[in-house]
């Protein structure tokens, strides 16, 4: 009997733009985001691109998204991206 190995396919890194806001992730680490259009559990790279400040961070499921942003970083990371007051940003997302 012969045995074959299976060969497992990565996925090549993707990268998108996207626009960006906060939330507090209700006490969640403040190492959290969440990009539904990312595999959950993903390190993603989020670079502001107004700044060129990027940030990293832990890809988790949230109830939901709001409608006119792709990502929602915890509060404490996204003040390393730009003020507050500026929300939502541009952003580029890289997992």
């Amino acid at each position: 009997m012969t045995i074959s190995r299976s060969r497992i396919i990565k996925p090549k890194n993707s990268k998108i733009t996207a626009r960006a806001t906060f939330s507090s992730f209700n006490g969640a680490p403040n190492t959290v985001c969440n990009a539904p259009i990312a595999p959950y559990g993903a390190m993603l790279v989020v670079k502001n691109l107004n700044n060129g400040r990027s940030i990293a961070c832990s890809n988790v499921m949230m109830p939901s998204t709001p409608a006119n942003v792709s990502i929602v970083l915890h509060t404490r990371l996204f003040v390393e991206l730009s003020d507050l007051v500026n929300a939502p940003i541009p952003v580029s997302i890289n997992w």
